[in-house]
């Protein structure tokens, strides 16, 4: 979709607005795709569809221009600032994008190319492209929230989320999360879930994947509809939901 309501755009913390950059509104915002592939088979007229059993990240170019007023010595301090903006941190990791016009929410994603700067008179025009997960959190959904017995966390989204589990106690324990049976062992004090990448690690934030019992390793996951946590023993509980949708 094609959107002039966006306003500044924030990344890792620090406002496009500081660059002294302004998003234009000739912005056209991109639609994730589910990743599969199509193979032909001979006798068959229909390919055979293999699911990647995922959504591809999606390259999305950021149209600015600087504020009024601008010379080419104004041009190539507008410039460096812009790349203070984008490397203030290391891009090898995903951090948070929001936009002041769309409140509650956040995205992820890292710069991968700006363009050059163009003069165009009083002002210069440059786009920024993020590689973006496909998804838009809810900023409600990155607080902590307590887990108790039979306690319900309905996701109204059609997209599964993947928490991150505090646990805390000593020795072992389980949770049920919609009936399947998640098992911790050896847990000292606290343990950490990490479902979006599937990796366990202690409060010295060390990976213990022995630490965790789980039906193939899998983690778990926040279905659409009702998720609801019983048979909680020997252990505390409390989880950020992230809670998320297709953008």
């Amino acid at each position: 979709m094609i959107t002039d309501k966006l306003g500044d755009v924030k990344y890792a913390g620090k406002s496009s607005r500081e660059a002294g950059l302004m998003l234009q509104s000739t912005m056209e915002w991109q639609t994730p795709i589910y990743s599969s592939t199509l193979t032909q088979i001979s006798g068959k007229s229909t390919a055979v569809i293999v699911s990647n059993n995922r959504y591809d990240n999606v390259s999305q170019a950021f149209p600015f221009r600087t504020l009024p007023g601008a010379n080419p010595l104004q041009l190539m301090r507008a410039h460096r600032a812009v790349l203070d903006w984008l490397y203030s941190v290391t891009p090898d990791t995903y951090h948070k994008i929001e936009f002041t016009g769309i409140p509650n929410t956040y995205f992820m994603g890292i710069p991968t190319t700006v363009t050059a700067m163009t003069d165009a008179g009083d002002h210069a025009t440059l786009s920024v492209t993020f590689s973006m997960e496909p998804f838009a959190y809810d900023n409600d959904g990155d607080v902590y929230l307590p887990v108790s017995e039979g306690q319900n966390f309905a996701n109204s989204y059609q997209i599964m989320s993947v928490p991150l589990i505090h646990v805390t106690g000593n020795g072992n324990g389980s949770f049920d999360l919609n009936g399947k049976t998640y098992s911790v062992v050896g847990v000292k004090d606290e343990l950490w879930l990490d479902c979006e990448d599937e990796v366990a690690y202690d409060k010295n934030n060390d990976v213990v994947p022995n630490a965790v019992q789980f039906d193939d390793y899998a983690f778990p996951t926040l279905q659409p509809g009702d998720n609801v946590f019983s048979n909680i023993k020997n252990i505390g509980l409390e989880m950020k939901p992230h809670w998320r949708q297709l953008f």
